[in-house]
This record gives structure tokens, C-alpha cells and sequence, in this order.
């Protein structure tokens, strides 16, 4: 951007982190406006803690993944659940993801829950690591209830 004006450089690098959503440092879409993501369909949210090698494994080894399938069809996001950075509840409000995990009642890394549109939760959260070679099914089963025909997609 050489040559431009910086205040107007400043601007565009504003809005540009405005609407490309944060990561997480591991690949995920770290929370930033649930709102948003359940007026599209349902909502995958890992909640985490950093140096948890359960919920790398979880995010690497199933949500990555599972990414990549849906194609859209499904958000898939991630909150710290130490972290004092804001995001939009699914009401609108701006908290911390400390906060939402609190509210959500997210006490144990990794816990996933599917939430469907305007943020009714859907299914049964996973808590915990559980046995590794049924996380997939229980996954499945997760997202079959966001997915399914109670029409939160």
C-alpha cells in the first residue's frame, strides 16, 4: 500500500479486521459474533483452554475436519474459556468468551455444543474427551441435532 494516504491505509486495515473473523491460534474461527453465525444455520462452539491436549486433539483430529466437509453449511467456532476477549452472545449482547462459557455453563475442557438459529441450544453437550474412538460418533449424533429436523439449520 505504498504511496497511500495513512490514514486511509489505517482505515482499511480497520475494516479489514473488522470482517475477517478472528482465529484461534489452532485453525478455528475463534467466537466473534455468534449472533451473526446462528441468523445463518447452526453453530458448533468448542470451548477451550490453552495447553488442553484433549481439545487439540478434538480440534484437530474432528472440528478441523468436519470444517472442511460441512462446506458452510454448519459454523464450527471456538472460545477461550479463560480468555477475557469479546465477542456478540447469541442475543446481541458483547461479553467475554469467559463470560459465555459461564452462561453457557462450558466448566470442563473441551465441551462442544451445537446451538441452532437464534441460539437455542440443540442436542446434548460433549463434556470432556470421552473415549477417543467414539468422539466421531458423538459428534455425528451432536450435529445430526443441530442439523436435523427440528429446523435449526
Amino acid at each position: 500500500m505504498a504511496g497511500v494516504n495513512p490514514r486511509r491505509r489505517s482505515l482499511c486495515l480497520l475494516l479489514a479486521a473488522a470482517v475477517i473473523p478472528a482465529r484461534a491460534d489452532n485453525g478455528l474461527p475463534a467466537a466473534a459474533d455468534l449472533q451473526r453465525d446462528a441468523s445463518e444455520g447452526a453453530v458448533l462452539v468448542l470451548f477451550s483452554l490453552p495447553g488442553c491436549s484433549y481439545c487439540e486433539a478434538v480440534r484437530t483430529q474432528h472440528l478441523l475436519p468436519m470444517q472442511r466437509e460441512q462446506g458452510g453449511r454448519l459454523a464450527i467456532r471456538e472460545v477461550d474459556m479463560a480468555s477475557d476477549a469479546l465477542l456478540r452472545d447469541f442475543a446481541g449482547a458483547r461479553v467475554s468468551q469467559r463470560q459465555f462459557a459461564r452462561a453457557q455453563g462450558a466448566r470442563i475442557a473441551p465441551t462442544v455444543m451445537a446451538f441452532g438459529r437464534a441460539g437455542a441450544r440443540a442436542g446434548e453437550p460433549i463434556v470432556g474427551a470421552k473415549i477417543p474412538e467414539f468422539y466421531g460418533h458423538y459428534l455425528e449424533e451432536l450435529l445430526a441435532a443441530a442439523l436435523g429436523p427440528q429446523g435449526l439449520r
